[in-house]
């Protein structure tokens, strides 16, 4: 029971993660009030206070779906836990799916046209099934936790496995859960360093930290970046001897994504997009000026309306299957920590972002629990701010191609994949 949208602040970022500090150089002013300065370190800097779009120029996505997949439209369409999803040559959607641990695969209109991969631990077997990168030369990355980065054609061929070494931290020795592969042919994962403590006691804070980890063809460590905030923290009070945790309200969750032979990560709290390079050094970072929204009084309402709704819910699930006793403590224990819970003082910039094929960042900005439009920042690789574009309110983002999207949403428990045309205006 956790909000769709919930994010949280994170207050500072650690180590490198810190936006650049010591001198600013100014290197350039472009249209759009964008500036881009270095700072002492070398890291450039790129802040945009107004779009470059004007008039004609701004890109639109239609709002009608062009076909939608889920839900039992059609025998073989049902999706359980979609954990990522491409649009692959020549006209296929992958769709990864977390509860059979296998790609499933569809034409563009929405029909099943096959499967990949089972659950074990063999060639062409996934333990888990995570990131999805389109490669070139029709194949896609798959990152499958415990036994590395496999690259698969788009037809269901297993091409190559590359082994993620074991990363060892204080207290924490772990597998990369790989993310994606550089133009080098170096791959990056992630790292789970796990939860810390940030207010012991009855009431506790647990904040998640995780880092990246860049290896070669060969699966040897070449560099790595953090520890960074992972986001989703969690928040935990004793009620009667018994732990009610949950993840906090509005918390942010960190995205990574690799394109060609650049790493750009952002927490999500400020409009902040980091870029390393192929050897994990810090070289950008692209900003959108923004003033950070306060958590108003109706946003804290809606969520206490909201989550008590789905306590309700799942306290009916559990009678439904017999399971009155649990259902009492739900129905006891869960308000408490409702009742308590703190609430941060700002919301995130940042809900997610996706880097096209061309270059562009789209970013799923923060949408609020109260609010009724929902939109789409646009930065192109230079780290200019474009502009906005309207999407799906309770949709995030998989996959952005050159006329279409691919977004994630949730009707009534089942999840749905959408695809979306956009139109992009000839220069």
């Amino acid at each position: 029971m956790r909000p769709d949208r919930s994010q949280r602040r994170i207050a500072c970022l650690s180590g490198r993660m810190f936006a650049a500090c010591g001198v600013l150089t100014i290197l350039a002013a472009a249209s759009g009030d964008c500036q881009a300065v270095r700072d002492s370190g070398g890291v450039r800097i790129v802040s945009s206070a107004s779009p470059v779009w004007k008039g004609a120029s701004v890109w639109r996505v239609d709002a009608k779906p062009l076909v939608e997949i889920g839900g039992g439209r059609v025998e073989g369409d049902d999706l359980g836990i979609v954990s990522a999803a491409v649009i692959a040559p020549p006209g296929r959607i992958v769709v990864g799916d977390k509860s059979v641990k296998a790609a499933l695969v569809f034409d563009l209109t929405g029909n099943p046209i096959g499967r990949f991969g089972r659950e074990g631990a063999g060639p062409g077997d996934f333990q888990t099934i995570g990131h999805m990168q389109l490669l070139a030369a029709d194949s896609i990355l798959i990152g499958n936790a415990g036994l590395g980065a496999d690259i698969w054609s788009a037809s269901g061929k297993l091409l190559q496995r590359t082994r993620m070494p074991l990363f060892r931290f204080p207290g924490v020795i772990v597998n990369p859960m790989p993310v994606g592969r550089m133009r080098s042919g170096h791959f990056v994962g992630i790292v789970s360093l796990g939860p810390f403590m940030l207010r012991p006691g009855g009431d506790s804070t647990f904040h998640f930290t995780s880092a990246l980890a860049i290896v070669d063809r060969g699966g040897r460590e070449v560099a790595r970046v953090g520890p960074i905030p992972a986001g989703g923290d969690r928040w935990s009070t004793l009620v009667g001897g018994l732990h009610a945790s949950d993840v906090l309200p509005f918390t942010s969750t960190t995205t990574v994504r690799v394109f060609g032979d650049r790493v750009y990560v952002a927490t999500g709290q400020s409009f902040d997009i980091l870029r390393y390079d192929a050897a994990g050094r810090l070289r950008e970072i692209f900003r959108r000026d923004a003033q950070a929204r306060t958590v108003r009084e109706s946003e804290r309402l809606a969520f206490r309306k909201w989550y008590a709704a789905g306590i309700e819910r799942h306290a009916q699930t559990l009678e439904g299957r017999g399971n009155k006793t649990s259902a009492k403590l739900t129905r006891e224990i869960d308000p408490v920590w409702l009742r308590k819970v703190p609430f941060p003082a700002a919301l995130p910039a940042i809900e997610n972002f996706v880097i096209d094929t061309r270059g562009y960042i789209w970013v799923d900005d923060y949408v609020s629990i109260t609010d009724s439009v929902a939109t789409w920042s646009v930065i192109d690789p230079t780290g200019r701010y474009l502009g906005s574009i309207a999407r799906p309110r309770d949709s995030r983002t998989l996959f952005v191609g050159d006329t279409l999207i691919l977004g994630l949403t949730e009707q009534d428990d089942v999840q749905l994949v959408r695809l979306y045309r956009i139109r992009r205006p000839t220069p």
